[in-house]
């Protein structure tokens, strides 16, 4: 039954015009991408349970505010911080997942029948 369901899924993502990433790209790419989601999700529910990010609060004479849609939550400077250095890490993960999955696109790496020596793999 399981590989019956295994067959049934790949016909179907074969008929969506999936396409099976290279070697390359499953080695590489695909890591920093489950990185990026999995550090954004992480990301987004500190932020909801703490109020907010610091990239859209304030701190100035020893005050410290994270900002979740213009309601301002009042925090300590440890959890500033570390709201202000997971909001980077998040752009960072992300600039970087997208711009590997570009990159081995335009090198024609990223998909099996996209490889640079025209053989269907890497």
């Amino acid at each position: 039954m399981a590989c019956a369901a295994g067959e049934l899924f790949r016909s179907a993502a074969e008929g969506f015009g999936v396409r099976k990433l290279s070697r390359t790209a499953r080695r590489y790419w695909q890591p920093l991408f489950y990185l990026a989601f999995v550090n954004f999700a992480v990301f987004w529910v500190v932020a909801a349970k703490i109020g907010g990010d610091a990239v859209s609060g304030r701190a100035g004479d020893g005050r410290y505010f994270l900002s979740d849609h213009g309601v301002r939550t009042e925090v300590s400077r440890s959890v500033y911080n570390y709201s202000l250095v997971h909001t980077v890490s998040v752009w960072a993960t992300h600039g970087l997942a997208v711009g590997g999955g570009l990159l081995l696109y335009a090198l024609g790496r990223l998909y099996e029948s996209q490889s640079a020596s025209g053989t269907g793999g890497d």
